[in-house]
C-alpha cells in the first residue's frame, strides 16, 4: 500500500507543523503495517532527518539557491548527527544571506509583501510531474494537520487543492487531518474551496468554534466531519512529567498573520520579566518557528534581553520532542505562538494566548473551548493589557497544581477523539465510509468542566 501525505507547508521550518506530520506518519504507519508513506517537500533532506521512514516527493525541481550546500547525496549514507549539524550550518549561511538582501531593501523582515509572493510563486500551484506520479501510485491521499485553511496561506492551499483535485479524479481516497480552519472571507478561495472539500471523503478538524459553521457553508457534509483536537497532543501528553516546573515558558511570533510588532514586545517585555521574578523563575524559551521572516527566536531573544543570559548558540533542526521537554520544565507558558501553547497544556501546564489578529484569537479561542480555564486569552488590544497579562500569569501560576488534572483530562479526551478518527481512514481506504457523528455530537466529550479558580474567556476592553 502507499499512502501520500502533503504537509502544504513545505519548508519543514516549523516546529508545530513538524510535530503533526510526525504525528500523522505514526498513527498511520500503525493503521496501515508496511505502507510506503511519501511526504510531499521542498526540502528532503530535512524530511530525512525529522521522518527517516517517509521518502520524500519534491514538490518542485532542485536548485542550487534550495539545496545550499550538497546534502542530498550525503544524507543517504552520512550518521544522523551529522546530517543535522550539515543542516545547521547550511540554514545559518541562507538566514544571515537572507537577512543582508532584507536589510539591502530597508523594508524590515517582512519586505516583500504577501502579494508579491503570490505572483511570485504561481508557477509553482502547477503540479509537477513527479507530483501527479506520486498522486497517481498512492492508495491514499492525506494532507496533514495544521492551520493553513485560511486567507493568509491561499498560495500553499492553493497548491494543495490541486492535489486533492487530482486525487479525487483519478478515484483516489482522500482526507484532511488535524485542521484548523480560517478566516476565510477571500472570495476566490472560499469558490475553490467549495469545489473540493466537499468531495474529500473525511476532513477532522481540531476544534468546534469555527470549523464545522465555515465548513458546512462551503457545502461539506457534516457526516464527513469529526472533532478531534490537535495532532500533536498525544506526543506531548505522552512526555509529560510527573509533576509540575518551577518556569516560566515564552513562545511568542512577530509576523503578519499574527499582527504582533516590534512595538508590541516593548509592551510585553516588561511584564514577562517582572512576573519571572515575582516567581523566582527562569524565562524558558519554546521555539517553533524559524523562518528567516519569523523567526521564533529572535523575538524572545528581544523578550528576554536584560533578565538573563542566552546561549551563544540556538539550534533550529532540533526535533519537536526537545521543544516539548522545556515546556514540561515550566509552570505557565506565555504564547503568542501556537504550538507554544499545544505543547503545555497537553503535558497539563496552564497556558496565557495573547492574541492580536483574527487568526490568532480563533486558535487560541479553539485551545479555550478544549482545554477551559487552563487556557487564559489576554488581548494586545486592550486598554489595561499590561495589568491584564501579569494578572492571568498569577493567576494561572498560583492554581497550576488545581488545574492540571483537568488540563491533562482534555488532553485524554482529544486523543481518544483523534485515535477514532484515524481509525475511520480504514473505511475510507476500502470505500465503506462509515457515516461519521456530528460536531456537535461530539461537543460534551471534549468539553471541560466548568472554570472554578476564577479564568476568563478573553481579557479586553
Amino acid at each position: 500500500m502507499r499512502v501520500l501525505l502533503d504537509q502544504v507547508i513545505h519548508d519543514m521550518r516549523n516546529k508545530g507543523n513538524v510535530a503533526l506530520l510526525q504525528a500523522a506518519l505514526e498513527r498511520v504507519g500503525r493503521l496501515f503495517p508496511g505502507a510506503q508513506l511519501g511526504v510531499l517537500t521542498e526540502a528532503p533532506q530535512v524530511l530525512r532527518h525529522y521522518c527517516p521512514q517517509a521518502s520524500p516527493v519534491r514538490v518542485n525541481p532542485p536548485s542550487p539557491e534550495r539545496n545550499g550546500l550538497p546534502l542530498s547525496l550525503v544524507g543517504r549514507v552520512a550518521p544522523r548527527f551529522l546530517i543535522r549539524w550539515g543542516l545547521e550550518l547550511r540554514e545559518e549561511l541562507k538566514s544571515r544571506r537572507s537577512r543582508r538582501e532584507i536589510g539591502a531593501r530597508g523594508s524590515g523582515p517582512f519586505a516583500k509583501s504577501h502579494e508579491q509572493d503570490l505572483a511570485e510563486s504561481e508557477a509553482e500551484q502547477a503540479l509537477t510531474a513527479g507530483v501527479l506520479q506520486a498522486v497517481q501510485q498512492a492508495d491514499l491521499v492525506l494532507t496533514t494537520g495544521g492551520g493553513y485553511l485560511c486567507d493568509y496561506d491561499k498560495r500553499p492551499l492553493t497548491a494543495t487543492l490541486a492535489v486533492l483535485r487530482a486525487a479525487i479524479q483519478m478515484g483516489k481516497p482522500t482526507a484532511m487531518l488535524g485542521q484548523g480552519v480560517g478566516p476565510l472571507d477571500d472570495p476566490d478561495l472560499r469558490r475553490r474551496l467549495a469545489e473540493v472539500l466537499p468531495k474529500v471523503d473525511l476532513i477532522l478538524a481540531r476544534e468546534r468554534r469555527v470549523a464545522p459553521a465555515l465548513l458546512q457553508a462551503l457545502g461539506v457534509d457534516a457526516a464527513r466531519v469529526m472533532m478531534t483536537g490537535d495532532d500533536a497532543i498525544q506526543m506531548a501528553y505522552g512526555r509529560r512529567s510527573h509533576s509540575l516546573g518551577r518556569h516560566l515558558g515564552v513562545g511568542f511570533r512577530i509576523a503578519p498573520y499574527t499582527q504582533v510588532t516590534p512595538d508590541d514586545l516593548g509592551r510585553v517585555r516588561p511584564i514577562l520579566q517582572a512576573a519571572a521574578r515575582r516567581h523566582r523563575a527562569r524565562m524558558i524559551p519554546l521555539s517553533i518557528s524559524h523562518h528567516v521572516r519569523e523567526d521564533d527566536r529572535i523575538t524572545e531573544s528581544a523578550l528576554f534581553s536584560g533578565y538573563q543570559r542566552e546561549p551563544w548558540f540556538k539550534p533550529r533542526f532540533h526535533m519537536p520532542v526537545e521543544t516539548i521537554r522545556l515546556a514540561g520544565k515550566c509552570r505557565v507558558v506565555v504564547a503568542g505562538a501556537y504550538h507554544s501553547a499545544v505543547f503545555a497544556l497537553a503535558q497539563g501546564i496552564p497556558a496565557v494566548g495573547i492574541v492580536k489578529s483574527l487568526e490568532y484569537r480563533n486558535k487560541f479561542h479553539g485551545l479555550r473551548d478544549e482545554f477551559g480555564c487552563g487556557c487564559e486569552i489576554v488581548s494586545l488590544e486592550s486598554r489595561d493589557f499590561e495589568f491584564d497579562l501579569g494578572q492571568a500569569i498569577d493567576r494561572l501560576w498560583q492554581n497550576a497544581e488545581e488545574l492540571r488534572p483537568q488540563l491533562l483530562k482534555a488532553a485524554e479526551s482529544q486523543i481518544e477523539l483523534a485515535t477514532e478518527g484515524y481509525e475511520r481512514l480504514r473505511a475510507v481506504v476500502s470505500g465503506s465510509r462509515a457515516t461519521i457523528p456530528s460536531a456537535s455530537a461530539h461537543a460534551a466529550e471534549t468539553r471541560p468542566g466548568a472554570c472554578s479558580s476564577g479564568g476568563r474567556q478573553e481579557i479586553s476592553s
